[in-house]
């Protein structure tokens, strides 16, 4: 199980972490839970590099949801937990206006099965013209009835 950081500054004030731990527990995130968001934010961090997060844009956060959701290994309940954690991060501790552009109701209520779906209707589609084309007019699985 990850830590939860508790890094205040110098002069005793509260450090990033310790503020998004703030937002996690006045939202009702609870302690178990709580490292496991930070890992989540930790991750995101790690994947973009952003210089701060007032310069993070929608589409980075959406780019880097879109990916993450085509992770076969990331279950609805983690994808969900991420979903949660940035929008924590972008919405209620740093009042950025990218986590203000972005459709966080999408996200958690199926947006990763609705882009999954679009996968597979591309592949079909894609497998589809192959099966139709001249240079592969017999291939595995294409019938002459489609």
């Amino acid at each position: 199980m990850p830590t939860t950081p508790t890094l205040r500054r110098e002069d005793g004030s509260p450090s990033h972490w310790d503020r998004y731990l703030e937002v996690l527990a006045r939202r009702g995130v609870s302690e178990k839970m709580r490292p496991w968001y930070v890992r989540r934010v930790e991750d995101f961090l790690k994947a973009l590099h952003p210089v701060s997060l007032s310069r993070g844009t929608a589409e980075e956060v959406a780019g880097y949801l879109r990916e993450v959701s085509a992770q076969a290994q990331v279950t609805d309940w983690q994808f969900r937990q991420l979903v949660d954690a940035l929008q924590l991060l972008f919405v209620d501790l740093g009042h950025c206006s990218a986590g203000k552009e972005i459709d966080w109701d999408w996200w958690n209520s199926g947006g990763r099965w609705a882009l999954a779906s679009d996968r597979r209707r591309f592949k079909a589609s894609r497998h589809k013209a192959a099966c139709r084309s001249r240079v592969y007019p017999r291939r595995r699985g294409c019938s002459a009835v489609e």
